[in-house]
Parts: structure tokens; sequence; C-alpha cells
């Protein structure tokens, strides 16, 4: 997809990214420092990571359509190599907050002993730190590829007009 109403997709998309994944990520971050074992948490964050995931796919599909209409005329490839990078720890980031769904799922479905008594505590707080940290890395990378970006458009490599 080139275009969303005659503007170009890809800005479009890379700012549901840009707003969303911190606020997601920062969301995540208070769920672990205040109520690491709330259950009612972990769908929530599937979702807004799963939103995430979507406007990142949205973004690279969106960039790869605007690198053919740039026919080279601008050194994007650093840019595109981050926005890659991007994806795949955010999709990383989207299967370990699942994980932690699910984890939260099956301790709540196994019968009560002292394993799973300490599994309830341990293990979603362990998967829950996990999202967070691998939420922080994407939240970076992130930042590094649209910084790039913001380079080659406003450094007067690429010129708008």
């Amino acid at each position: 997809m080139r275009s969303f109403f005659d503007v170009p997709a890809h800005p479009l998309f890379i700012h549901l990214v840009v707003v969303a994944l911190p606020f997601v990520t920062l969301t995540a971050a208070a769920v672990l420092l205040v109520r690491p074992n709330s259950r009612k948490w972990a769908a929530y964050l599937v979702v807004g990571f799963g939103v995430v995931l979507a406007g990142t796919l949205l973004a690279k599909f969106s960039g790869d359509a605007f690198g053919v209409v740039l026919d080279g005329r601008a050194p994007i490839g650093k840019h595109r190599r981050l926005g890659d990078q991007t994806t795949w720890i955010v999709v990383a980031t989207f299967v370990v907050s699942v994980a932690n769904l699910l984890a939260g799922a099956r301790s709540r479905a196994s019968p009560e002993t002292v394993t799973t008594v300490a599994a309830r505590r341990v293990v979603p707080t362990v998967l829950l730190a996990a999202t967070v940290i691998v939420a922080a890395v994407a939240t970076v990378w992130m930042v590094r590829a649209a910084h790039e970006g913001a380079r080659i458009t406003w450094d007067g490599v690429f010129d708008l007009q």
C-alpha cells in the first residue's frame, strides 16, 4: 500500500507504532511494578501488542512499497535494516505476551499444589518481566529506525518537493 487517502501510507503507519509501542510498553512496566500477578491485564497487553504488531507490519509493507517509489533516490538501506529488525523484535514481544497470557490460564486450570502455587506467582512474573524487557528493546529499535528515517527525510538527503 503506497498511499492512504492520497497521503503516503508509510508515515501514517509509522506514527501508529511510534505512539502505541511506548504506551503499551509503559503499561506493561506499570503492571509489572504495581501488580505483577494480576492476570486481568495479560489479555489487554496481548491486544495492545497485537495492535503494535499490526501497525509494524503495515509500516514494513508500506515502507517496502515506498522504497520502490523512491527507486534508489535516497539511501534507505540502514533504515530498512533497522525497520526489519524492529519488526522481528515486535513479533517476539507479541509471542512473549501471548505466552504470559497462556501461562496464567494454565496455572488457573491446574489443581492446587505447592508447585502450582509457586508457578502461579513466579512464572507469570518472569514472563511479564520478559515481555517488558523485549518490548523495551523493540521501543529502542523503533526509535533507531524512526530516527534514521527522519534523518534521511529532513537532512536534505531526500527532497520532499
